[in-house]
């Protein structure tokens, strides 16, 4: 809005008129308002054209809506020289943000390149303050790249079939969350450069790139992908890893690619993630700890499977804190080079635990294996259970007349498990209402376990 009023007044000069006055309050109030972002408004799109054109015009506030409809994306170079099918630069605000949707989760748009050899990202992100949820990106050179974007979250995506890392958060983008997301089939050129996340760049230490404090969560990572399941490289802090599930299949041994897990940067959490070996023999380890920026991090509740001899954590750099992890596998909890060095003191005021649904598409089958649920216990094994992570207990013998024993957390003080164990041999039920339990009564190899108010976390063992 323009106003004709100009409320310019040259020193000494004393507005007598009232009327004038207000006009210049006026112009004032407004020239307030009109720098204030619009009320926010749907925009329907139903094709890769509309798409790209809300994209590159979104304001705060904006609901982008994908109606069903074909989404070929338009192979385009953007300024920074970086090839891409839909790319926007615009940002939304914390209290404004852009929403990129499917109009149903029943019906999930897929995003999608022209080529899965050749150079393109399927979605190039250089903008603030999104959340993108609903949506599948497949047939490109990356599935989603974020270059110095910050504060956006993608939530229930999935991204299949490119050329190199399905996710990459790159050039100082900090703040984001990956969360409920299906990653697969990466690395279809390279299987060396295949990982389903990439966080940082290589030498980001010395290149400047401070991608910090972003989160993975509640994402099955695999089959296909054909490097690390999460690279996460130095010059990156604060990194948060927590209740994926892994699959090795596919990792392929090329360009060190021989673990789930690279760690690289400083302040890293790796928690409650579920990691499946599969028998892949190209894998030595379960996580790698090895440049000389790491000088700590938390890695805890994890449950592992590797081949016998393997062990989880190969540490070369500074020190790592490691608490509850349970290995299923005859194998070390960790070995160390040059200046590694494990403890069992995990640092104070740790980062909040969020909960995940995993990636929904009602529209589809589960794409992959789905991976084991059960938690494997050893005799006289002491292990916190996280029914988030599994629902049953496995043992390697009968336990009809062997003891039993149940217990509260004692690293989730928040709650206290009620529920119920039942013996799948002879479906006998034992109910837990105590702070502590223990019973002979019952038998079988395998124990069914249920929470009747919610909290996910007891103590087990069996002697």
């Amino acid at each position: 809005m323009n106003l004709a009023i100009r409320c310019q007044f040259k020193p000494g000069i004393v507005v007598k008129s009232l009327s004038l006055a207000s006009a210049c309050v006026l112009v004032l109030v407004v020239s307030v308002f009109a720098a204030a972002p619009a009320d926010a408004r749907e925009i329907a799109v139903f094709d890769g054209q509309s798409l790209h054109s809300a994209l590159v015009s979104a304001s705060p506030g904006d609901d982008i809506v994908l109606y069903p409809g074909d989404y070929s994306g338009i192979k385009t170079e953007s300024p920074e020289d970086r090839w891409h099918y839909f790319h926007s630069h615009r940002s939304g605000t914390a209290n404004a943000p852009i929403t990129l949707r499917s109009y149903s989760r029943n019906d999930i748009q897929q995003l999608y390149g022209s080529s899965v050899t050749g150079s393109g990202y399927v979605f190039y992100l250089t903008g603030d303050h999104w959340r993108i949820q609903n949506l599948i990106f497949h047939t490109g050179q990356k599935g989603i790249m974020l270059d110095s974007a910050n504060h956006n979250v993608f939530n229930n995506i999935a991204v299949h079939n490119v050329r190199d890392e399905g996710v990459h958060f790159r050039k100082s983008s900090s703040h984001n969350i990956l969360r409920n997301c299906h990653i697969y089939n990466t690395g279809r050129l390279k299987p060396g450069f295949g990982e389903a996340v990439y966080v940082g760049t290589h030498e980001g230490d010395r290149l400047g790139d401070h991608s910090n404090s972003n989160r993975i969560g509640g994402c099955q990572l695999g089959p296909g992908v054909t490097a690390e399941a999460i690279d996460i490289k130095a010059g990156t802090i604060n990194t948060i890893v927590e209740h994926n599930v892994m699959d090795a299949n596919d990792v392929s041994g090329e360009n060190y690619a021989d673990s789930f897990i690279d760690i690289k940067g400083d302040k890293i959490f790796i928690r409650f993630n579920q990691m499946y070996w599969r028998g892949n023999q190209l894998m030595d380890h379960g996580i790698h700890v090895l440049k000389r920026e790491h000088r700590s991090s938390n890695i805890y509740s994890n449950s592992v499977s590797l081949g016998d001899g393997m062990s989880f954590l190969k540490i070369g750099r500074g020190t790592v804190h490691a608490v509850n992890n349970n290995l299923n596998y005859s194998g070390n909890l960790f070995s160390t080079y040059s200046s590694g060095s494990l403890d069992g003191n995990l640092d104070e005021n740790l980062p909040a635990v969020h909960q995940y649904t995993g990636f929904q598409n009602s529209s589809e089958p589960p794409q992959g294996p789905v991976p084991d649920t059960c938690l494997r216990l050893e005799r006289d094994e002491k292990v916190e259970m996280d029914l988030n992570l599994h629902d049953c207990i496995e043992v390697p013998v009968d336990l009809f007349g062997r003891l039993v024993q149940v217990w509260d957390s004692q690293e989730h003080t928040g709650c206290n498990f009620r529920g119920s164990v039942t013996a799948s041999s002879n479906q006998s039920v034992w109910p837990i209402n105590a702070n502590y339990a223990g019973t002979r009564e019952i038998s079988g190899r395998q124990l069914q376990v249920a929470s009747a108010n919610n909290c996910p976390y007891l103590i087990v063992r069996w002697l």
